[in-house]
């Protein structure tokens, strides 16, 4: 189910919103590789090994994570397609003051749909 593009976690929307908890979530929705963020805004293939810049990525799927202990611990999963294998894959980026400027250039440069899935959001019907 697609949800609209969501900034804030809803913490009654899911038990456990670690990092970890999140990615299981991803992996049971079959986002199963590890793509990785690379140097100028590219993103590399967990799958393919393929590096390619982030506005050719499909993203399906995003959800925000914030450290339970502290909340500027600011990271972010997305759900990428690779363009060049078809490959399902999770990607971490940290954003905030604590970013890279590795992240940073591959948030700039991803492309959102109009809507992207949320797997720990609730589901409304």
């Amino acid at each position: 189910m697609d949800f609209p593009i969501e900034d804030a976690t809803d913490p009654e929307t899911a038990a456990d919103d670690s990092v970890l908890a999140v990615l299981a979530v991803f992996a049971a929705d079959g986002w199963t590789s590890n793509h990785s963020s690379e140097p100028n805004g590219e993103i590399r293939c967990g799958d393919c090994d393929n590096v390619r810049p982030a506005g050719q990525w499909a993203v399906r799927a995003r959800h925000r994570v914030e450290g339970s202990s502290d909340p500027a611990d600011m990271q972010a999963l997305y759900g990428l397609v690779c363009p060049v294998c078809g490959e399902r894959g999770a990607l971490l980026l940290s954003y905030g003051p604590s970013a890279s400027d590795q992240d940073q250039q591959v948030l700039l440069a991803i492309r959102e749909g109009d809507t992207v899935a949320d797997p720990m959001a609730a589901d409304p019907d």
